[in-house]
């Protein structure tokens, strides 16, 4: 079984917690908020980026998403609901993870907005957020959809997350 039973709330509220550790899920959108003449570009897909923090390789990753997905998609780790395999991937909620896209605004009318919002989804329990080398976020809990104003922090091309 993937979840084994403690005896104490404090160890089951501290088992559940690492269980959401490798978790990412991310479904970014850019938009611009306002009643009407709303312009969003979403950031999901396939050209994300994603490494164990210590590390130096960089892997294709797949947003929305989760760490072991994107590890078993580059043959890295084996299947985690297979058989025992579960045992063998217990070191991914150990490590840190980072993800990173460079992305370009599709359309120049959204930087004339007054307002441009990142919105993140489903981020891991614990994440920070960095647009063009600046800290946006610093995300604390996976359920919680983060609306961040990036007004001025956004260029046309060659845009870091």
């Amino acid at each position: 079984p993937l979840f084994r039973e403690r005896k104490s709330n404090k160890n089951k509220m501290a088992a559940s917690t690492k269980m959401l550790t490798p978790i990412l899920l991310i479904l970014v959108t850019i938009g611009s908020i306002s009643c009407h003449d709303m312009i969003s570009q979403s950031l999901d897909g396939s050209h994300w980026q994603f490494r164990q923090a210590a590390n130096s390789t960089w892997y294709p990753a797949t947003v929305p998403g989760t760490v072991h997905t994107d590890l078993m998609a580059n043959d890295i780790i084996p299947d985690p609901y297979y058989r025992a395999n579960w045992l063998d991937v217990q070191w991914i909620e150990t490590k840190d993870w980072q993800y990173f896209l460079t992305f370009d605004i599709n359309d120049a009318n959204l930087l004339t907005k007054q307002r441009q919002t990142l919105i993140f989804e489903g981020l891991d329990t614990h994440a920070t957020v960095l647009l063009n080398q600046q800290t946006i976020l610093q995300a604390d809990n996976m359920f919680t959809t983060w609306q961040v104003d990036v007004t001025d922090k956004l260029k046309a091309k060659g845009n870091t997350l």
